[in-house]
């Protein structure tokens, strides 16, 4: 196994090596990248951890990469997060990119880049995946923290990722850093590059389209997390976003030759050619798709060699002639190819397609799967089904969450009264009701959290945006406190929202207008309360605290009285939202 081992001069060159471990010691050309120093003004106390001032945009003008393609890919909004066995599931919703330990709890994460497009470029010379640095101010006194490149088949679908899932992942490559953590807190970016040794095993990943990587560090003993950014802004994807760089030596086979299918004399030319490949498609499927690095040929013909000097002689002055008459000759295009006889090709027919059958039988699996006791029936083998346009009528009313009762991390719904624990076996649903919930009840505003000036410099704050007249203005404005989880009164314009204004997790409700702040709950020590969400007629909310000692679902009014536990404590229940509305969020944003 190889290792990478960072050398840190300290200003914004960060240099590299490849290195073998134990016994021999290779070093490889050292690689420059210059960085600009962020600056991060805020430090949550707990976690899950929060926004922070985004630091500065990475610069990889002065990166040194050996001479080839080059090919820099950066990664999309939904591809890169954090999970924990603090709660189970994946985190693409933060900007945020955990890895190590921290309060009790292990943290990973995962990365995926959209490679499709690398698939033919020829042999790979370097790989490095380079990474904007977040917030450092968890790190213990030394660590190591490593980046695992998982084989093509480990991660069947990257949006249902677990914590367990992700952590148990088998990996193809191992690459990382084995630094002191000081060191590492001091730079604003961090760049783990592929040995060369390894790079021919990342070849057959690439022919995948995805390359998917987990980022760990240490796994027990004292608080020891870093965090790396996301690059996901509100509606965007920042400069910081993280990039995967590759760089190619082209070969033969990265040119594909494609003769362009001649214009249509006429409209009923056309209509000809599209029934016939209308037909064809029928018949043997859909055409293979242009690749990606193609020429059209231009065919030419050698101008024979002349005869003698009085035949050169001609020539010559006959060029002149042409030139004078008709202007400069065309140069010659860039796609030129010479005509040469060759051997007639021996053309394969193509294999007339077989017909699948499909069994008649298969059923789609139930949206709800009632629980006996603690644990929920085994459930059939799923069916994909297309997305509904709503959510179904047996949803709604309810109150759906994440619960551990089995062991792992599941979503399940209840009944206000503490009645009806079901199975929810699609999780798109909940995912859609904490999309709706940030919206109002017309949908034309929208809650969401973004960096803004606060006592202390910058902290996570509520923002509305308004869709109709397309602006949006800042909610909430405290002191030195961060605020998240907006959810917004489906009968009022109220945000009910968390805030460590106060040194703890709680719950507060405030105005769009910024007026009317109100802080619900009120706990000692150190508990937390999160996850808020409206009844239908917004006379309750639902959320989550454990100032139990455990992870338990409450109830209280809006003006935070009455406050009541509404799950058992058998299990760890968590993020609740309340199912209110039939119609789905029309916003498609990650935030």
């Amino acid at each position: 196994m190889f290792q990478l081992r960072i050398l840190f001069l300290w200003g914004a060159v960060l240099l590299l090596c490849a290195c073998a471990s134990p016994a021999t010691q290779n070093t490889a050309t050292p690689i420059a990248l210059t960085i600009d120093t962020p600056s991060v003004d805020s430090t949550p106390t707990s976690l899950p951890l929060v926004p922070l001032a985004p630091p500065a945009s990475i610069s990889t003008t002065a990166l040194s990469l050996p001479d080839g393609l080059h090919l820099t890919v950066t990664l999309d909004a939904v591809s890169a997060g954090w999970a924990s066995d603090l709660d189970g599931r994946m985190h693409f919703d933060a900007p945020d990119i955990h890895a190590g330990f921290y309060r009790g709890y292990r943290y990973v994460g995962g990365l995926q880049f959209d490679v499709e497009e690398a698939a033919v470029q020829g042999e790979l010379l370097f790989a490095g995946v380079e990474l904007a640095v977040r917030d450092s101010s968890r790190l213990g006194s030394e660590g190591a923290w490593w980046l695992h490149l998982l084989t093509a088949d480990a991660i069947p679908v990257w949006s249902e990722l677990t914590f367990a899932s992700l952590l148990d992942a088998p990996a193809a490559v191992t690459f990382g850093l084995e630094v002191v953590a000081p060191e590492l807190a001091g730079q604003s970016a961090t760049l783990f590059v592929l040995p060369p040794q390894q790079l021919e095993q990342i070849q057959p990943i690439l022919e995948s389209g995805l390359l998917s990587f987990r980022l760990i560090g240490p796994d027990g003993g004292g608080d020891n997390l870093f965090t790396w950014d996301t690059g996901r802004r509100v509606g965007e994807i920042a400069e910081i976003a993280p990039r995967l760089h590759l760089v190619f030596r082209p070969d033969s086979g990265a040119i594909r030759i494609v003769t362009s299918t001649p214009t249509p004399e006429n409209v009923l030319t056309l209509a000809a050619q599209v029934a016939q490949v209308t037909a064809l498609a029928t018949r043997v499927g859909t055409l293979t798709p242009t690749p990606t690095y193609w020429v059209t040929p231009e065919i030419v013909t050698n101008t024979p060699t002349p005869a003698n000097e009085a035949s050169a002689t001609f020539e010559a002055q006959a060029a002149q002639a042409r030139r004078f008459v008709f202007g400069p000759e065309t140069p010659t295009p860039a796609n030129l190819w010479t005509a040469t006889a060759t051997a007639t090709a021996t053309v394969t027919p193509t294999p007339t397609p077989e017909a699948v059958a499909i069994d008649p039988s298969s059923h789609p699996q139930p949206l709800l799967v009632p629980v006996s006791g603690t644990l929920a029936a085994p459930l059939p083998t799923p069916t994909p089904t297309p997305p509904p346009d709503r959510f179904p009528p047996q949803l709604l009313g309810k109150i759906a969450f994440y619960s551990d009762r089995t062991g792992n991390a599941e979503l399940y719904v209840i009944n206000p009264d503490g009645s009806g624990l079901a199975r929810l076996t699609d999780s798109w649903f909940y995912e859609q009701a904490v999309k709706r919930d940030r919206l109002s009840s017309d949908q034309r505003f929208r809650a969401f959290v973004r960096s803004a000036p606060n006592a202390s410099g910058s902290a996570a704050a509520i923002f509305a945006y308004d869709d109709f007249y397309k602006s949006e203005r800042q909610v909430s404005s405290f002191g030195n406190g961060i605020a998240y989880d907006p959810v917004w009164s489906p009968i009022s314009e109220q945000i009910a929202l968390v805030s460590n204004e106060t040194g703890n997790d709680e719950i507060w409700v405030i105005h769009r207008d910024g007026t009317g702040l109100l802080q619900l709950t009120q706990d000692s020590h150190s508990w937390w309360d999160k996850h808020p969400s409206w009844s239908p007629d917004g006379n309750a909310l639902v959320f989550w605290s454990n100032r139990s000692g455990q992870r338990q679902l409450w109830l209280m009014a809006p003006d935070g009285s009455g406050q009541t536990l509404l799950s058992q404590p058998d299990a760890n229940n968590w993020d609740p939202v309340w199912i209110k509305y039939p119609d789905l969020p029309r916003y498609h944003f990650d935030e």
